[in-house]
């Protein structure tokens, strides 16, 4: 049974814009599609509520003002069309207290919301206003009508974090948040079930174990959980499942499993070969008895096309890789991670985790992964695979942990970063920064935070949690490490690395390439990847200046180099677009070998000798 973690509201002030980082993070929307039997025609504004509120006119995102103002543009939104009267949106906008000039207010913030978005798109009707639809299109009501349809992977698309994210804590937000939120889980059971139908089992183990863990009751999901491991092969595993929403239901609501799970427990204990997916062919027809389906992926065109040839190939040559020399081999798939041995740069293992696994550490037997599009952390036991994830998350990408095992997580679209307790696997404490909590570091005795659009590192001393202080760095910072006693911040605008010794105000600044993405300490340097020209740039940490650069790409087109790492006696370099991880020794400044994963590897991990890499699927 969960239990309420601490937050600690580390609130140093400071005013930030809400800005979509759907670039940065691989995060993409889609409003219209022109196949819908009810598409409709491309607009100038779209609005989104599917995440944070925020607005496009022409494509440019837009500021929507204060607080209120945003709300006020959401309830709108939210009435898809409907005149919302002015007493309604003073309810809303002030549900307690309204100030006495609260009617002007309101035409104030409808003012700059039409100068904002077009006078046209708010009209006045009667004693209320209304969003006009045929200026203005709403994801959320554009995800409704491609589920209708039975579109629900393209509806899901739409998802950038939890709905209404700002103002889902107000009364009148709260009751539609929760509906989208429970249409968005009827759209992930039936894509669920698209998958497993068509035999693709393996692929959403991960995500259903994201799912169960901050949803332990809902039957639909433990079910499907449970179907997806038996058709995996996992059958004890299956049925391990149902014993903890067996426990879960009982503990908490005093009843048992309903019929529909106890069937299917019963089918499983059986092995009832009904449960096995229906085998087809590429026309529809049943397959020989034996005979694999192939298995397809829709990959999105990349800046690179031209070398889609050479990825291809390589991409196939990869599907397997030998384990510890024996006749089996490794099935690398996206949506997991995989471990290298640096002895001989082969995969040895691959475990599946939730969708865009991205941040990763390896602490006291376990690995940690953040799932971007899932919202989710999982903690993956090294010795025995089993795999236990933390839900509930607002948004997760970067990870890391502390002498004491302690792990600590933070997003890209907000303020906030958790401290997960790594023996209740639970949120313990949430600490809140001025905008947006990007790269995380420990070392010093303090936690560090990338403070992003205040362009700016907090720091939070571990021995007293509400001492802080604030470094400014460069241009819009990313990634961070600490080591040679110093944090190092990759600022990815400005091509520099900011240096910051504790106890110092100030941060010295380095020049390195441009668009640092990936920044590691250790290996008696410190390495730093750009993505712009996929380059590894090596600093002297007691000079304090670079003494080389190391192209790590195969192509002129570049790598799209996304992470670096050091440790196990090598440099490694994640290189997204050409779907490997390049090995540099550190003695010579010079690349060794390439890891083809035939998958876009994300983040690296070193524990040891051993060498962990979150996988996504190529192009995500």
């Amino acid at each position: 049974m969960a239990t309420a973690a601490t937050t600690r509201n580390l609130d140093i002030g400071g005013s930030f814009r809400w800005l979509s980082l759907g670039t940065v993070s691989g995060r993409g929307r889609r409003l219209v599609d022109g196949r819908s039997t009810s598409a409709v025609p491309t607009m100038a504004i779209e609005i989104s509520l599917l995440g944070t509120i925020e607005a496009t006119s022409g494509g440019n995102a837009v500021d929507l003002g204060s607080p209120q103002q945003r709300a006020l543009l959401a309830l709108l939104a939210v009435r898809g069309g409907a005149v919302v009267g002015v007493d309604a949106i003073i309810d809303a906008l002030w549900p307690e207290d309204p100030p006495l000039s609260a009617a002007k207010v309101v035409q104030t913030y409808v003012s700059r919301l039409r100068k904002a978005l077009g006078q046209n798109t708010i009209q006045r009707r009667g004693h209320g206003y209304v969003l006009d639809p045929a200026r203005a299109a709403v994801d959320s009501l554009r995800f409704e009508s491609l589920f209708r349809e039975g579109r629900a992977a393209e509806a899901l698309e739409l998802w950038r974090g939890p709905a209404l994210a700002d103002v889902a804590e107000a009364r009148v937000f709260a009751q539609e948040a929760g509906r989208l939120e429970e249409l968005r889980l009827r759209a992930l059971e039936r894509r669920i079930d698209e998958q497993l139908a068509a035999g693709d089992a393996d692929t959403v183990v991960g995500e259903l174990n994201a799912l169960v863990a901050t949803h332990p009751l809902r039957e639909r999901l433990v079910g499907r959980l449970m179907h997806a491991l038996y058709n995996a092969g996992r059958q004890a595993e299956a049925l391990e499942v149902y014993g903890r929403a067996r426990t879960a239901l009982v503990a908490e609501l005093g009843i048992e499993p309903g019929p529909e799970l106890k069937d299917l427990q019963r089918r499983i204990l059986v092995q009832d070969p009904g449960l096995a997916p229906p085998r087809h062919s590429e026309a529809g027809t049943e397959l020989p008895p034996g005979q694999m389906h192939p298995r397809r992926h829709n990959r999105r065109p990349r800046l690179i096309a031209a070398c889609l040839g050479v990825v291809a190939a390589a991409a196939l040559a990869a599907a397997f890789a030998l384990t510890r020399g024996a006749a089996h081999a490794v099935v690398i798939r996206p949506n997991s991670i995989v471990r290298i041995d640096p002895k001989t740069n082969k995969v040895v293992e691959s475990i599946a985790v939730g969708r865009e696994p991205s941040g990763i550490v390896a602490s006291n037997g376990a690995v940690w992964v953040a799932n971007e599009q899932d919202r989710t952390l999982s903690r993956i036991d090294t010795r025995t695979h089993g795999v236990v994830a933390i839900g509930g998350l607002s948004g997760v990408g970067f990870v890391t942990s502390d002498t004491h095992g302690n792990i600590y997580a933070s997003g890209w679209d907000y303020p906030y970063v958790w401290r997960i307790d790594p023996k209740r696997v639970r949120v313990a404490e949430r600490f809140r920064v001025r905008s947006r909590a990007v790269g995380v570091a420990v070392g010093g005795g303090s936690l560090w935070v990338v403070d992003r659009l205040v362009n700016g590192v907090t720091r939070i001393d571990l021995g007293r949690p509400n001492s802080l202080g604030f470094v400014p760095v460069g241009a819009d910072p990313l990634v961070t490490a600490f080591g040679f006693g110093a944090l190092w911040v990759a600022n990815s605008d400005d091509g520099t690395v900011s240096v910051i010794r504790p106890g110092l105000p100030r941060a010295q600044t380095i020049k390195v390439s441009a668009k640092p993405f990936g920044i590691a300490a250790g290996e008696g340097a410190v390495w730093v990847g750009s993505n712009a020209d996929s380059t590894v740039t090596r600093i002297d940490p007691e000079r304090r200046r670079v003494v080389k650069v190391i192209n790590v790409s195969s192509s002129p087109l570049g790598s799209d180099l996304y992470n670096v790492a050091a440790g196990a006696g090598a440099v490694w370099a994640a290189n997204a677009s050409e779907l490997d991880v390049v090995r540099i020794d550190p003695r010579t400044n010079k690349v060794v070998a390439r890891i083809t994963l035939g998958q876009e590897p994300r983040v690296i991990a070193i524990d040891g000798d051993n060498v962990w890499v979150s996988l996504a699927a190529p192009g995500t």
